[in-house]
């Protein structure tokens, strides 16, 4: 029996009552390039699972397989595990890789269920984010240690985690929900959270925080994403600037996708702890949630970026919200598979200003690998041309004589920067305009 996967689910092949139920191959892969594999399998089998034999193949090449044993894996019990020999990715291609199961509890089966999992390898893919959600509540005795569990893996991952604290604790008045409270209960009955401390990281894991594996997190890791986030944010005295850019790798299949910007607070302390468990301080404490539909991002399904910017009003809360606190995440995620695509976690503007996007010039090719033109009409005789990153640093800066209103060109080579976003300014004597550039 051959069963195909669609985009994003996980679910699969079934062997004598054992399940993989989850993997982290595909939908991507990096091509030139290797990757562990890791899986999940669940025994739903009325007797212990003592022992197996997982398989797995690249488009018809080497059979690798490896043998786990000396089990004792319970009814409904996942067991999460990754193999010895990693998959290779050579080019860009689509292809399929399969993986199945045998000698189950040491009795070879008869029929092989084989799981096929079509795979495209791209020649570019970005370094994933994960994204961990929490839902904890100030009178649960189980939540004071998860929430501490919870902020060292956010210490430890702190460059490959946001994490969303969610407090679900409304009914008791407590003043993190209250002020959120639409965003959080929509949370709670997208995931069908019934208790607390639960965690969700998806696709790996949903269940008791304190049960919580770190090995879920190097899993996700290794999934690559067909595409990369970035951009910044800037904090006044009542509200916040933000600025990201999606530069795909790939087309994307946007059927029942969204977008969330995630504002949390990084820190929350009260001086007498607002629910029953004792806790006084908080963290990653979800403030709000912005929202945008494919419908503002569409062009990602062709392969083009697309740049967002907007700024959000806090100025009725901020007797309750210290702004400098902030924290911004976003993540594009299917609401039919829970299946996250790619997060990030925006970079905050040291300058506090993010540049105006005024493009009196032509810039080419943006995105571009490396070599950019700019071409603008002066209307004085020197040009002084900026580069800032999106920390607001400078990081480029040269001086062209030009002749009045005679069309100009200028040529800039720099493939010595990191991809990412930046800002190129022209400046003269008179005027000075300013657009974005996308380094790939």
């Amino acid at each position: 029996m051959i069963i195909t996967l669609n985009w994003f689910a996980l679910l699969g092949q079934t062997s004598d009552g054992v399940d993989i139920t989850k993997h982290n191959i595909g939908p991507y892969a990096q091509a030139n390039a290797s990757q562990e594999v890791w899986m999940v399998i669940e025994n739903f089998s009325s007797s212990a699972l003592t022992q197996f034999d997982v398989f797995c193949s690249v488009e018809g090449g080497n059979v690798y397989s490896q043998s786990f044993t000396d089990l004792d894996l319970g009814n409904w019990e996942p067991f999460l595990f990754n193999l010895n020999t990693p998959i290779a990715f050579s080019d860009a291609d689509n292809i399929t890789v399969k993986l199945w199961l045998d000698n189950i509890n040491g009795t070879p089966l008869q029929e092989i269920d084989t799981l096929s999992i079509p795979v495209r390898v791209l020649s570019t893919t970005s370094d994933r984010m994960v994204l961990y959600e929490s839902f904890s509540s100030s009178s649960c005795l189980t939540c004071v240690e998860a929430n501490l569990q919870i902020r060292e893996l956010a210490n430890v991952y702190k460059e490959q985690m946001f994490v969303i604290g969610y407090q679900t604790d409304c009914f008791s008045g407590n003043p993190m929900c209250l002020l959120a409270s639409e965003y959080i209960n929509g949370r709670m009955d997208f995931y069908s959270i019934m208790s607390t401390p639960q965690s969700v990281v998806n696709p790996w894991y949903k269940g008791n925080s304190q049960k919580f594996d770190s090995n879920y997190i190097d899993a996700e890791l290794q999934r690559p994403s067909p595409i990369e986030i970035e951009g910044t944010f800037a904090v006044s005295s009542s509200d916040i600037e933000v600025v990201f850019t999606l530069n795909p790798h790939a087309d994307i299949d946007l059927n029942m996708v969204e977008l969330k910007v995630a504002f949390t607070e990084d820190v929350v302390s009260f001086d007498e702890p607002p629910g029953g468990n004792g806790e006084s301080t908080f963290y990653h404490v979800l403030r709000r949630f912005k929202t945008f539909s494919a419908d503002y991002f569409k062009d990602i399904a062709n392969a083009n970026p697309v740049t967002i910017s907007f700024t959000e009003d806090f100025a009725e809360i901020i007797p309750e919200v210290n702004l400098d606190e902030i924290r911004i995440g976003l993540f594009l995620q299917n609401t039919e598979t829970t299946e996250v695509i790619q997060a990030a976690e925006l970079s905050k503007t040291t300058s506090g200003i993010i540049p105006e996007i005024t493009e009196k010039f032509k810039l080419y090719p943006n995105p571009s690998n490396g070599p950019i033109t700019l071409e603008f009409t002066p209307t004085s005789t020197t040009y002084r041309i900026e580069i800032s990153n999106n920390l607001g640093q400078n990081i480029y800066s040269s001086t062209i004589k030009t002749k009045e209103f005679e069309k100009t060109t200028a040529n800039l080579l720099l493939h010595h920067l990191n991809p990412g976003i930046y800002f190129v300014s022209l400046i003269g004597l008179d005027s000075a305009s300013t657009t974005k550039l996308i380094l790939k």
